[in-house]
C-alpha cells in the first residue's frame, strides 16, 4: 500500500511538472508573436541638431504586445549606409494603444529613436541607411529607413526668411516636392552666395532658378509652367550658383527648383543659406519644416520580419 502510494505521489508530480512546463512554454508564446510584421516606407531625414544627431523612425506593427519595442530587450543597434556603417542607440521604442490600419490589417503605429553619438560642423549625408536592431534573445531586425542628412546648429543671422512654400506635383508614382518659393528680407546690403538643400539625394538646378519673376505660383502649379518644357527635376546640369544680389530691408523672391537623384517621399526639407556680408562669409540655417502632408502618398512600403541570428 506504501509502495501504491509513493508511485501516486510521483505520478502525480510528474503530471504537475509536465503541466509548468507546457505553461511556461504557452506564456512565451504568447508574449512572442509567431510573425511579427513590421512596415515602414523609405524616407528622406533633414535633420538639424543641438547636441547629437537622431531621428524618429516610424513603423506599423502588426502585434501592440512584443518584446521587441522594449529598449531593456535591444542589445545593440547599427545603421549601416553605402560606404560606412555607425554603432547607434535606441534611445526610445514605443507602440501606440490606438489601433492603424494598414492594407486593411489592424496594427499600430510604432517607432524607434535612434541616436548617434557624433558632432561635426561639416554636412553629414548617409544614403541607403538601413537599421539593423540586434536583441538578446539572439533575433534581430533590419530595416531601410532611406537617406539621411544631419546638419549641425548654427545661430547666425543674416536675413528673415518667410513666406516658405512648396511646391508639389504628382509624378506619377509619388507626390512630389518639385520647387520650393521662399522670400529673403535681409539685415544689411548683401550676397547669396549659395543655397545648400539639407539632403543626401536633393540638389538646386541652378540654370532654373527664378529671382522675383511675380509668376503666379500655387502648391499645384505644374513644374512645365514654372520652368518650362525642358524642365526635368530628375535632371540636374546645371551650372554654379549665380550670386544674388540683396538690398537692406527689401524682400527678394526665389522660387528654387528641386532636383532628385532618385524619387523618394520628402515631405521636409531644410536649406544652408551662405552670404558675403561685411562681416564675410556667413552660413544660416533654414530649418526643415513639413512642407506638405497628403492622404495619399502613393510611397512604396517594406515588410521586414524578426529573424532568429
Amino acid at each position: 500500500m506504501t509502495i501504491m502510494k509513493k508511485r501516486f505521489s510521483i505520478i502525480i508530480i510528474s503530471i504537475i511538472a509536465c503541466l509548468l512546463v507546457v505553461i511556461t512554454i504557452l506564456i512565451i508564446h504568447y508574449h512572442r508573436p509567431k510573425s511579427l510584421l513590421v512596415y515602414n516606407y523609405k524616407k528622406h531625414y533633414s535633420v538639424i541638431y543641438d547636441d547629437y544627431p537622431q531621428v524618429s523612425v516610424k513603423l506599423w506593427v502588426n502585434e501592440k504586445d512584443n518584446p521587441y519595442f522594449d529598449v531593456s530587450n535591444i542589445e545593440k543597434a547599427v545603421v549601416t549606409t553605402d560606404l560606412d556603417s555607425y554603432a547607434v542607440k535606441i534611445s526610445d521604442a514605443s507602440v501606440q494603444d490606438e489601433l492603424s490600419y494598414y492594407n486593411e490589417q489592424a496594427g499600430y503605429s510604432a517607432s524607434y529613436t535612434v541616436k548617434w553619438d557624433f558632432v561635426s560642423d561639416d554636412l553629414i549625408t548617409m544614403n541607403n541607411a538601413v537599421l539593423n536592431v540586434y536583441f538578446k534573445s539572439n533575433e534581430s531586425l533590419s530595416i531601410n529607413i532611406g537617406n539621411l542628412c544631419f546638419q549641425k546648429a548654427v545661430n547666425n543671422h543674416v536675413a528673415k526668411v518667410s513666406k516658405i512654400q512648396s511646391i508639389v506635383n504628382d509624378l506619377g508614382e509619388l507626390d512630389t516636392m518639385v520647387a520650393i518659393k521662399m522670400v529673403i528680407n535681409s539685415e544689411e546690403d548683401c550676397t547669396l552666395e549659395q543655397i545648400i538643400p539639407i539632403s543626401s539625394s536633393i540638389t538646386i538646378n541652378n540654370d532654373y532658378l527664378l529671382v522675383n519673376s511675380n509668376k503666379e505660383i500655387d502648391n499645384e502649379t505644374s513644374y512645365t509652367e514654372i520652368f518650362g518644357a525642358a524642365y526635368s527635376p530628375f535632371n540636374n546640369s546645371s551650372t554654379n550658383f549665380n550670386t544674388i544680389v540683396l538690398n537692406k530691408k527689401i524682400n527678394t523672391e526665389l522660387v528654387i527648383p528641386l532636383a532628385y537623384s532618385e524619387k523618394e517621399f520628402v515631405d521636409s526639407l531644410g536649406f544652408i543659406l551662405v552670404f558675403n556680408t561685411s562681416h564675410g562669409i556667413v552660413k544660416q540655417i533654414v530649418n526643415p519644416y513639413c512642407l506638405f502632408s497628403t492622404a495619399n502618398l502613393g510611397y512604396v512600403s517594406y515588410e521586414y520580419k524578426i529573424v532568429a541570428n
